[in-house]
């Protein structure tokens, strides 16, 4: 009798699915590979395998690893995301406004913008000398704090 050999990703035809049987059969070879994976991983570590002798599931262990990875790299998006938005939100937005107050004849709208720079030049001090080691600690609320504040001082007059 012939061995069967475990399935590949060559295996998978997603083209010929037509109906939910044939989406549960794609289903079922990719759970296939991620086993054989999961099962290569256990040979190769050998703290998993001693997990696996107390009763964990390789499954679990490989799950939460991937979970702290994919957390990690949420936290790194979250926190350089949030710079970028926080220079977009607090730089190209107010300097479209600032040129649009400059194409008027009131002085109000001008001395409002030119207060906001003064304020966005001391938080640009401020950052980047006595604020670092608080920006080093919490770099996603940081960014998301002076975001929330530019844009109340750049759309609600403050």
């Amino acid at each position: 009798m012939a061995e069967s050999r475990p399935p590949t990703l060559a295996d998978l035809d997603f083209a010929s699915i037509r109906s939910a049987a044939d989406i549960q059969l794609q289903a079922d070879i990719l759970n296939q590979i991620a086993q054989v994976q999961i099962d290569k991983m256990v040979e190769k570590n050998p703290q998993i395998k001693k997990l696996e002798e107390k009763g964990v599931p390789p499954v679990l262990v490989v799950s939460a690893a991937g979970l702290v990875l994919v957390g990690a790299a949420v936290f790194i998006l979250l926190a350089y995301g949030a710079q970028m938005l926080s220079v977009f939100v607090s730089v190209l937005q107010p300097l479209y406004y600032t040129f649009k107050a400059l194409e008027t004849e009131q002085k109000d709208d001008d001395t409002m913008w030119l207060t906001y720079w003064f304020v966005h030049g001391v938080f640009y001090i401020a950052e980047n000398s006595i604020l670092i080691p608080i920006i080093n600690i919490l770099p996603a609320m940081y960014w998301l704090g002076k975001m929330i504040v530019q844009v109340w001082m750049g759309n609600f007059e403050g």
